[in-house]
């Protein structure tokens, strides 16, 4: 299930998601990304009309703004790919590797596994600890007591 208009909750910088085996879970929002959301295009906003179940991302299809269906996980990854075509990104990159990229480094500035498990979602801590890799640079530092 994608997110809807209503799970959006930009003052409290939160949207509430349908997570694995129908739990309903809070995700925080950076405050940068809160502030890009704001100015999101107004018909993707809550209008009162059209009941609970507006996509708050749509896709193309549909003669107006009512009809448009539901952003599917294919066309965001077309998407993803052009716009990375566009910036000039020549490595190979998917919508995942976002994912990736943002535990590692949330994993990297704060040590914290916990919060990096809490953070994607995941039930057990073995799915977690990909990102708790040691290298050596960071291992030979550790070892200096640098």
């Amino acid at each position: 299930m994608g997110l809807n208009v209503e799970d959006v909750d930009l003052s409290g910088g939160v949207i509430h998601i349908h997570a694995k085996g129908g739990t309903r879970e809070r995700v925080f929002l950076n405050p940068g990304l809160v502030r890009m959301l704001g100015g999101f295009p107004k018909e993707n906003t809550r209008t009162g009309n059209g009941g609970p179940d507006i996509p708050l991302f749509r896709s193309q299809s549909g003669s107006d703004t009512a009809d448009k269906r539901r952003l599917g996980a294919r066309q965001v990854q077309l998407r993803f790919a052009a716009l990375c075509r566009k910036a000039g990104v020549s490595r190979r990159v998917s919508v995942h590797s976002l994912r990736h990229t943002f535990a590692t480094r949330l994993y990297h500035k704060t040590g914290d596994l916990y919060l990096v498990q809490r953070a994607l979602g995941h039930r057990q801590i073995t799915t977690t600890e990909i990102y708790a890799r040691v290298n050596d640079t960071t291992l030979k530092r550790a070892i200096a007591g640098q």
